[in-house]
């Protein structure tokens, strides 16, 4: 235990829905069309009323656009104080990992859409784009892996199809061991992963809910808050005392050089991309690299 009222506990788990990327311009799906959300009703709601989304300053238009909510940064500063076990989220709109979030304590359970996947190796790789494939999520594209060269699938989970059990393990594993359970922006309607949540209330352990509607754990909640994620996330903060970091953009760049294999006294030199939290993850970052060498 770490402080009194909230601080009593260590926020173990932070279950997390569309509702946390709403501020950043992304809407989300199941908002109603009477919603008090800057970016409308939810997508299932619009296509229920057969209606098309307005196109407003609110909205962005590509989520690569997107950049992470106080919400998002406030969950980093929890995690690197040790106070934030595992977050565990059904958004695939890779802020979690933007935000600078430590990808060892992330559960993604509807994968993320800048993250790709070897199907032979099982190698993973970052991307500065939506890599969604159009076909049995096949991308286009191959292992660098000279010894591999599997073709690569993106990682987002499609209606119907089974969650990832790393991710799903993970949460089910961090659910068993939370004192608290902060649940932001869900409905929690979908299952399994609705269920994470509810285990810990099932454990007689600590429920906080923070969502705009009712959610079906509404009763046996310890806390619920009907607001906006930015907003409980900033009065949380304030009555820890801890600041909220400012999204900054972080980049990595891996530099190696080898003897050439087939001209004697020159090297090869190898300038990679690596995630920023994650050294042995690769991170697209550069279309071309143009190298001048002075010759004076």
């Amino acid at each position: 235990m770490h402080v009194a009222s909230l601080e009593l506990f260590s926020i173990a788990t932070d279950y997390l829905g569309a509702g946390i990327s709403t501020a950043t311009g992304i809407p989300d799906f199941r908002s109603g069309m009477d919603t008090v959300l800057e970016t409308g009703p939810g997508e299932w709601e619009l296509e229920d009323h057969k209606k098309k989304r307005k196109k407003t300053a609110n909205v962005i238009d590509d989520m690569q656009k997107a950049i992470p909510s106080l919400a998002h940064m406030a969950l980093v500063a929890l995690q690197r104080q040790g106070r934030l076990k595992c977050v565990i989220s059904q958004n695939c709109d890779g802020l979690h990992w933007r935000s600078g979030l430590n990808p060892t304590n992330l559960a993604e359970l509807h994968g993320n859409m800048n993250l790709e996947l070897c199907s032979k190796c099982g190698t993973k790789y970052l991307r500065d784009f939506d890599t969604v494939g159009i076909q049995s999520h096949y991308t286009g594209r191959q292992c660098d892996k000279r010894n591999c060269r599997g073709r690569l699938k993106d990682s987002i989970i499609d209606f119907g199809e089974d969650l990832p059990q790393d991710a799903l393990d993970k949460a089910f594993d961090h659910a068993e061991q939370a004192d608290l359970c902060l649940v932001l922006g869900s409905s929690l309607t979908v299952t399994p992963a609705a269920d994470i949540p509810e285990r810990v209330v099932e454990r007689k352990q600590k429920l906080v809910i923070g969502n705009l509607q009712q959610t079906p754990l509404h009763k046996v909640a310890t806390l619920n808050i009907h607001a906006f994620s930015d907003a409980i996330m900033k009065g949380i903060m304030e009555r820890l005392n801890i600041p909220i970091p400012t999204w900054i953009v972080r980049r990595r760049i891996h530099v190696t050089s080898q003897p050439s294999s087939n001209k004697q006294n020159q090297y090869q030199i190898l300038i990679e991309g690596r995630d920023p939290d994650n050294v042995d993850i690769p991170y697209t970052l550069f279309e071309r690299i143009r190298v001048i060498v002075d010759q004076k």
